[in-house]
């Protein structure tokens, strides 16, 4: 009788499981599918994170306007001005000797060399925003079309103004307004999807802004 010895698993040549090379293509090929299809959406949520960013910028300095204005008993002005094809440049300009030195019987007014102007803190930019006075249906009154250079060297013109006075009220011209509207647009088209309105109460100075 022939005995049969019985081998070990181990000994015999294990299987090895791969994909096959037609099978990495195909799984590249929808990766890359994937991610065509979500770069367009991670770029829209990155602008959208930034106008959220810039309208707390911009409700931030209008409040700090307001607080100096009514702290220091001075005109302040929150100033913007055209910067780079995507962008605004924003800050604030308070009057040295608590005087209101705009003409507001003209439009636009122009106050350049005055050294009664000093620029408070330094100007922000404002990425991928463009403003513009609202139009909607129940817009405010309009920000003033202002050429202001600022004082203490700061050449830059700005073209569009509010006013804080120190009573905290908030002015486009010789009388204050129920409310002051600013139209803010994602990007550089006034058809973007990304829309907001930035709302000054004339009597308080305080701001709302308005999402679409």
């Amino acid at each position: 009788m022939i005995s049969m010895t019985a081998w070990p698993l181990s000994a015999y040549p294990r299987r090895v499981k791969a994909f096959t090379l037609v099978e990495l293509l195909v799984v590249m090929g929808i990766i890359g599918v994937l991610g065509s299809m979500a770069v367009p959406a991670v770029c829209g949520l990155t602008r959208s994170n930034q106008m959220t960013k810039n309208l707390m910028i911009l409700d931030g300095i209008c409040e700090q306007a307001r607080q100096y204005a009514i702290s220091k008993n001075t005109y302040v002005w929150v100033v913007l001005s055209s910067g780079s094809l995507d962008s605004i440049k924003v800050g604030q300009i308070a009057s040295l000797d608590g005087t209101d030195v705009l003409d507001w019987t003209q439009a636009p007014t122009t106050v350049s060399g005055t050294s009664n102007l000093e620029m408070v803190g330094t100007p922000q930019d404002l990425r991928w925003v463009k403003v513009e006075n609202s139009n909607v249906a129940n817009a405010g009154v309009a920000w003033a079309s202002v050429n202001i250079i600022g004082g203490g060297g700061q050449q830059r013109t700005y073209t569009r103004a509010v006013q804080f006075t120190p009573t905290g009220e908030a002015r486009v011209g010789a009388t204050t307004s129920r409310y002051i509207d600013m139209a803010i647009f994602q990007d550089v088209g006034v058809n973007a999807p990304n829309k907001a309105v930035l709302r000054v109460a004339g009597l308080t100075g305080k701001t709302t802004v308005q999402r679409d």
